[in-house]
């Protein structure tokens, strides 16, 4: 499968009719980073972030989130939607020039 199929999956599989796009908050307001992110709260109140990064492997913050576990689904040049279940952490490696969804319930 071509790239821009996991790419685009990590939109269509997870974001549905009637959740609500919610703000995100970034340290890097000018993408120095070079990360795109966006967040959808579901109607189930599970929380959606996609993040893209386009740039050097880095980390982002995901302190204060009120959400038990956390799975994220990870595309990078080397891996194609590897998964990953566990409880939520403070922090999560986003690998060079890759996309990641991560859903918190």
């Amino acid at each position: 499968m071509p790239k821009r199929y996991y790419a685009f999956k990590h939109y269509s599989a997870f974001i549905n009719a009637g959740d609500v796009r919610v703000k995100i908050t970034s340290s890097d307001p000018f993408n120095f980073m070079n990360i795109c992110s966006s967040a959808f709260l579901r109607q189930d109140g599970s929380l959606v972030i996609v993040v893209t990064n386009s740039g050097k492997a880095q980390k982002i913050n995901l302190k204060g989130l009120n959400y038990g576990t956390m799975t994220t689904y990870l595309t990078t040049v080397d891996e194609d939607w590897q998964i990953s279940t566990g409880a939520l952490c403070d922090e999560v490696l986003l690998p060079a020039n890759s996309i990641i969804t991560i859903v918190l319930m």
